[in-house]
């Protein structure tokens, strides 16, 4: 299993729902403040004897409101350089699945490493990768079959859906700045390629998370696609009074 950090999900723990994140603090206005923000709230609750699951779900809570109150280049560092780490601790697995995979690596029929696919070609029935481990050369390997684990891309300028390149080229949407959707405003409303609403056309989920920084879990893609249905709403109602 190869992936740019290794990094795999972590384990599920209890829930707990109580942890205020700010409190009467301010929030950090930079990534390496928030960084440095949640590991601080992690050694606190961690010397209550509690995990830190309570406070990335702290952070999950807070994050819609949170999110759009940083600086774009803020937003654009913790895509870029936190995202992983907190798509692991976000996305967590079940103990089955922790176990399954600690069986795997001790008994040898799994590894996990830290690397970047060159190439895919055949070698007779099977398929031959050519790749870089981090810290060493380029090697290839044979293997039976590959399983493309990856997910969608957020970056829509490299999206092959055609609807969505043909509005891209046609300008009447455009990818956000930190290229993980498209660009649209606070009530979810899509921006045009010069930043104006786009009349009649709304996204929700995780095509607008940009805006709300998480949009991919159930409550917060259901939380914003309840928000985008109100406005979208009382916006028909509006119109159909005019």
């Amino acid at each position: 299993a190869v992936s740019r950090r290794a990094l795999t999900p972590r384990q599920h723990g209890d829930f707990d729902g109580s942890l205020d994140l700010f409190g009467n603090d301010v929030p950090p206005t930079t990534a390496l403040g928030l960084l440095r923000y949640v590991r601080q709230r992690i050694a606190e609750v961690e010397a209550q004897g509690k995990s830190w699951h309570a406070v990335i779900d702290a952070v999950r809570r807070n994050l819609a409101g949170y999110w759009s109150t940083l600086p774009v280049e803020e937003r654009s560092k913790i895509v870029r350089r936190l995202r992983s780490y907190w798509d692991v601790h976000r996305f967590r697995m079940a103990p089955q699945v922790a176990q399954m995979l600690e069986t795997g690596e001790r008994e040898g029929w799994l590894e996990l490493r830290a690397g970047h696919i060159g190439s895919i070609g055949r070698e007779g029935e099977r398929f031959k990768v050519t790749w870089t481990p981090k810290g060493e050369a380029a090697r290839s390997d044979v293997f039976g079959a590959i399983v493309n684990c990856t997910g969608p891309d957020g970056d829509l300028n490299r999206s092959a859906n055609p609807l969505l390149r043909a509005a891209i080229t046609d300008g009447f949407v455009r990818p956000d700045a930190l290229r993980i959707g498209l660009d649209v405003d606070a009530r979810g409303g899509a921006l045009d390629r010069d930043g104006n609403l786009t009349p009649h056309l709304w996204a929700a989920g995780p095509l607008a998370r940009a805006i709300v920084g998480e949009a991919t879990g159930v409550p917060e893609a259901s939380f914003h696609a309840r928000h985008v249905a109100e406005v979208l709403a009382a916006t028909l109602a509006l119109n159909a009074h005019a």
